[in-house]
């Protein structure tokens, strides 16, 4: 329901009210439940986040398959 999801989203007014040094991260896509404007926030470090999660994700694969020390 999108009233509920507003009641929750993140808005600059919220994020004023964060204490020194939070972080905000995010798994991505984002929807509507971070406002845009956030995104230049030194807070925001969902961007960065996302950024790492693919060697990550890629490592959990080759474990799963058990591709480790395989050639392609």
């Amino acid at each position: 329901d999108a009233g509920v999801r507003g009641a929750y989203a993140l808005t600059a007014a919220r994020i004023g009210r964060l204490p020194p040094g939070a972080i905000v991260l995010s798994p991505l896509p984002r929807i509507d439940e971070i406002d845009k404007e956030i995104d230049v926030d030194s807070s925001a470090q969902y961007f960065e986040n996302s950024d790492d999660a693919a060697f990550i994700r890629t490592s959990l694969m080759e474990r799963g398959f058990d591709l480790e020390g395989r050639e392609p």
